[in-house]
């Protein structure tokens, strides 16, 4: 998270310690927030393992998108489907 910081601002803008540890709370809580959401999704389906779909839903359900700008929620799909394909063409199935 350090790393991000630092790379998105100016060199010559310096982060307190204390902003740097609340800014890795804020995203602890952000991920458990949409893990939590994820894992309802998970067992309405009854599947054991969270995919790429429950988190998008769960983004959606708890309106998030407008926390993600709309534009972006786009190009997260987008980014997804592309890994879909990849996955696909880099992992052949064999039948043996």
């Amino acid at each position: 998270m350090i790393k991000i910081i630092k790379e998105r601002l100016p060199p010559e803008v310096r982060v307190a310690r204390d902003a740097q540890n609340l800014l890795i709370e804020c995203c602890v809580e952000f991920i458990n927030l949409i893990l939590s959401e994820s894992n309802e999704f998970c067992d309405r389906e009854e599947r054991r393992t969270i995919a790429p779909e429950h988190l998008l839903k769960a983004l959606q359900v708890l309106d998030l998108t407008l926390f993600v700008v709309l534009e972006y929620i786009e190009e997260v799909y987008v980014a997804y489907e592309q890994h879909k394909l990849e996955s696909m063409s880099s992992h052949p199935v064999s039948f043996f």
